[in-house]
Formats: C-alpha cells, sequence, structure tokens
C-alpha cells in the first residue's frame, strides 16, 4: 500500500497480479492495472502523478504512463494525434468553429499551415480577420499585406506569399480567366518589392521575373492596351531598380531601356498627358544615371536631355508645385554632372547655375526643410567643383564654404536626423580637401574637428542600428569609425584615430582600409616601427 505524492490516491499492489489505484477522499477505484507478471508487491507513484511504478513476484520493475483524470488524459493524447478537427468538421459536433489554442500551439493539421498562422496572430484584432478558407480570405490577406510594405517588409512577405499561393491555385483551376494571372503578379510584385526593402536585391530580381512573364503576355495578346503595355513598363523598371540597388548599372540600363521604349510609345499616342510624361521622364533619368555609373556619358547626355525636356513641362503646367520645381533642379544637375563626364565644363556650370537658383527658392520659402537646405549644398559643392576644372579657385572655395554653412542650418533645423550630420560632414571634408590641394592646409583643421563631431554622431546612431539589428557591433560600424579614424587624424586628434581605428580592426579584422588609419596614426603618435610593420603587413592587399 503506498499514496500518491499529493495524497489523493491510494495505491494498492496486489498477490493477483494486479495494482490499483483508489480516490483516497471518495474511497472509488480510478485504475486497474493488468498483465504485470506475478504478484505485485510493491508500488508507487512518480512526483508528478503520470507514471505508477511497481515491482512483481518476478522481481522485475514496470513503469506506465498514467492518466487519472479526463484533463490529464486529454494532455497525454494531444501530443500523439495527428491532427485537430478543421472548422467545418467542429461545426457538424457543434463546436464553437474556432480551433482551441493547443492546436496552433502543437502545429496541427489543418492549423500548421501559413494561412492560419497569419489568421492566428490576428485573431484578437479589433476587426477579426475572416476564417482562410472563406471568399473573403485573399482581399483581407492582400490588403493586409499591401499596408505592412512600407513599414514592416518582413511581414509583407509573409502575406504576399500566401495571396501568391491562393492566385496560382485558382489561375490552374480556371486557366481561362487573366484575372487570377494577374492578381498572382500582383502578389509577387509585392514580394519583390518587400524584398528589394529588406535589401535582398537578387531574390527581388529572381521573384520579379514571373510577374514580368505574366504582364509581358497579356500585353502580347493585347497590344493595343494601354494598360498592359504600361505594366510591362512598371515591372521592367522594378527590375531595373534592384539592379541599381545592387549596383549592377548593366542590368539596370536593359530593364529600363526596355521600360522607356514602351513608355516613349504610349507618350507619343497622348504628348500631353502628364502621367505618360512622368513616367518617360522616370525611366530618362534612370538611364542617364545607371550610364553614367557604367561611364556611357556620351550615351546618358540624350537620356538627360530628354528627362530635363519633360521635367521643364511638368513644371510649366503646375508653376506653383514646389515638387515639379525640384525635378526641374534635379535634372538639371543630373545633366551638369553628365557634362561634366564629357568635359564640357562651361555647360556643366550653366546647368548647376540654374539648378541652383531653384533650389535656393525652394529652400528660401521653407526654411525649416532640411531636405531643401541639403539639395542647395549638393548642387553648390558640384558648381564648386565644375569651377575648380576651369581654374577659379576663389569662386569654388567661396562656394564650398557656403555649402557647409548651408548644412549648418540643416543640422540646426533637425537635430536629430544623422543622415544631415553625415552631409554636414561630407561638405567639411569637400572644402578641407579643395583647400589642402590649394596649398591652404593650415585652415583645414576646424573644418576636420566639425567633420569628426558629426561622424561620431553618424557612427553611434549606425552602431545602435546594428545592434538591434544583429546583437552586436560588426561591420557596418566598423565602417564607420573608420570614417571617424579618418577626420581625426587630419583634425590632429591622434589619439582618438588611434583609439578607434583599433576597435574598427576589431570589429571588423577583414577590412583592410581601416588598417591604413590605424598605421597612420601609429606613425603620428613616433611609434614607427609599430606603424612601419602594419603598413608592410597589409602592403599591395586588395583595400
Amino acid at each position: 500500500v503506498a499514496y500518491s505524492p499529493d495524497g489523493r490516491y491510494l495505491l494498492l499492489a496486489s498477490y493477483d497480479g494486479t495494482a490499483r489505484v483508489w480516490n483516497a477522499q471518495s474511497g472509488r477505484p480510478v485504475a486497474t492495472l493488468t498483465g504485470i507478471g506475478g504478484g505485485v508487491w510493491s508500488i508507487a507513484m512518480s512526483a508528478d502523478g503520470r507514471r505508477l511504478m511497481t515491482a512483481a513476484g518476478v522481481q522485475t520493475g514496470q513503469g506506465r504512463r498514467m492518466a487519472l483524470s479526463t484533463d490529464q488524459l486529454v494532455g497525454e493524447i494531444k501530443p500523439i494525434v495527428p491532427r485537430c478537427l478543421t472548422p467545418a468538421e467542429r461545426a457538424g459536433f457543434n463546436l464553437s468553429p474556432a480551433a482551441p489554442e493547443w492546436c496552433f500551439a502543437m502545429d496541427k493539421w489543418p492549423y500548421n499551415s501559413r494561412a492560419w498562422k497569419i489568421w492566428h496572430q490576428h485573431k484578437d484584432d479589433k476587426v477579426k480577420p475572416p476564417q482562410p478558407d472563406s471568399a473573403e480570405w485573399l482581399s483581407w490577406v492582400e490588403k493586409t499585406g499591401s499596408a505592412l510594405l512600407a513599414k514592416h517588409p518582413a511581414e509583407a512577405i509573409l502575406y504576399a506569399r500566401e495571396g501568391a499561393s491562393i492566385t496560382e491555385e485558382l489561375s490552374e483551376n480556371d486557366p481561362e480567366n487573366p484575372r487570377w494571372r494577374l492578381a498572382l503578379a500582383s502578389n509577387l510584385i509585392d514580394e519583390g518589392r518587400a524584398l528589394k526593402a529588406l535589401r535582398r536585391f537578387q531574390e527581388a530580381i529572381d521573384t520579379y521575373e514571373r510577374p514580368l512573364m505574366i504582364v509581358s503576355s497579356e500585353a502580347a495578346a493585347h497590344p493595343d492596351n494601354a494598360g498592359d503595355q504600361g505594366d510591362v513598363a512598371y515591372v521592367s523598371e522594378l527590375v531595373g531598380d534592384a539592379f541599381t540597388d545592387k549596383h549592377e548599372p548593366d542590368g539596370a540600363v536593359i530593364f529600363y531601356r526596355r521600360a522607356l521604349a514602351i513608355r516613349v510609345k504610349l507618350l507619343a499616342a497622348q504628348p500631353d498627358d502628364p502621367t505618360r510624361q512622368a513616367n518617360a521622364a522616370y525611366d530618362d533619368q534612370a538611364l542617364a544615371e545607371q550610364l553614367l555609373a557604367k561611364n556611357a556619358n556620351v550615351e546618358a547626355l540624350g537620356d538627360a536631355r530628354d528627362n530635363l525636356t519633360l521635367r521643364r513641362k511638368l513644371a510649366d503646367a503646375k508653376p506653383g508645385d514646389a515638387d515639379r520645381a525640384e525635378d526641374v533642379a534635379y535634372a538639371l544637375r543630373l545633366l551638369g554632372d553628365v557634362l561634366t563626364a564629357n568635359d564640357n565644363a562651361a555647360d556643366a556650370r550653366a546647368a548647376y547655375s540654374e539648378s541652383l537658383t531653384i533650389r535656393k527658392k525652394l529652400a528660401d520659402a521653407e526654411p525649416k526643410n532640411g531636405v531643401r537646405l541639403n539639395a542647395v549644398a549638393y548642387v553648390e559643392e558640384r558648381l564648386a567643383a565644375s569651377l575648380l576644372k576651369e581654374g577659379k579657385a576663389t569662386d569654388a572655395v567661396a562656394l564650398y564654404k557656403d555649402a557647409v554653412d548651408v548644412e549648418r542650418k540643416a543640422v540646426a533645423v533637425e537635430p536629430d536626423n544623422v543622415s544631415r550630420q553625415d552631409d554636414l560632414s561630407y561638405a567639411d571634408e569637400h572644402l578641407a580637401t579643395t583647400l589642402t590641394a590649394l596649398g591652404r592646409a593650415n585652415e583645414t583643421p576646424p573644418y576636420y574637428r566639425e567633420a569628426l563631431a558629426a561622424r561620431e554622431k553618424v557612427t553611434a546612431r549606425a552602431e545602435r542600428d546594428e545592434i538591434a539589428a544583429q546583437g552586436k557591433a560588426g561591420a557596418a560600424t566598423a565602417d564607420k569609425l573608420g570614417g571617424v579614424a579618418w577626420d581625426a587624424l587630419f583634425a590632429h586628434d591622434f589619439d582618438k584615430a588611434l583609439a578607434v581605428s583599433r576597435r574598427a580592426a576589431d570589429l571588423a579584422p577583414d577590412l583592410v582600409w581601416i588598417k591604413t588609419n590605424y598605421a597612420h596614426a601609429l606613425m603620428f603618435l613616433n611609434r614607427t616601427n609599430d606603424a612601419r610593420a602594419m603598413y608592410l603587413e597589409y602592403r599591395g592587399k586588395q583595400t
């Protein structure tokens, strides 16, 4: 005779080869175990009350799992049942259509599917989602995924893939209906956009391949349908954008060219349509940028000029529209870059000057807009570089100094925006580099010190972001620290340059260029032998 650990059950061992469990309070039998083998002379229960241990006459010990209540029995069965009831099956047994939580927690069919996992995530929302087997499910998935795309692309991928799975099945079941093929393309496009937002550029390009095939097929079947033709251009632009962000201009140019050919044809049919003008301008601009990136400078010139022509038409149609005016200013700045690359400094300077005039007017109208201020400083630096090429050093330095002042104003109006700090550091560095080239290095330390302070703020934010994303600082932080070290060297803060370089090297040992700053700092601290050893160790290695 024995009791369970909690005292609720009486355990009886019997020489008739059975073991019995009785409710100690009610005196009622709970369970009888047979087939033990010989008379049972010892009995005990495990501490959790789930196993009964017996010793029989043949002097062998046995352990058996026990369920002494309905709840315990259900708990024992849950892990081994292969599935749960579907909503329809539950309704047939007059049960609530909502499956119990354990079906989700234990990943039981059908609630282990992507659809049910999405539903479960939203089941307690104020507006409850429709069930995955309902007619409203697809519409809800697509709408919810689209809402997540801008700020939560990683989550949006799940919804896009669910929508694609549904529309693919519908398309296969109804192959003559283009509605489902186009819906499939739309969901795949959303998935590609989410992947691009996550900087998974090649995956985005691969994902766009199928929707491009779908819309191209529709366009081939309806050559006079402007909407179908526009869809091909749009998806081609998405692929071009992904190649651009992947820094592969050759791929980008191929797809922007394809899109532009379609946009130009559509524009020819309705030359005064502002939407068609803007679409063609987008492709001209993108092409000019990517051709410039691949040093196809002569080819880029035509697209840059076409872009400017279209941007002027759009701005003339809405003379008070600040965004359209900025589009013209950007087009002029881009044309200036292309002209500079083609060694046409005079025309480049004219383009930059007109761009600067527009941007100053926009900035004066919005003095608290850091983006407008930064745009002014940016084109001032381009104009200054152009003036330097023409030998007008005094005018160039004055513009560089004004660019620094403008960036300071941008920082003042947006003190928490690290992009403004980054822009200020670059403006300081460009000015300081120019002064050095002109033999005025003695004037540069204040600018390098300002750049250093700005870069330290940028680096602090980059480190916080990297820790949040990856759990620790790594290569991204090291890259920013390398910039801090560089400015520290020119600011004559050699101790800081050394400390920062050492930490950057610890975080990213493979970034060879950081070692050069490390060696420079050692040299300026008169640790000549250490500097020489580091220079020699990394001599000839790719930075």
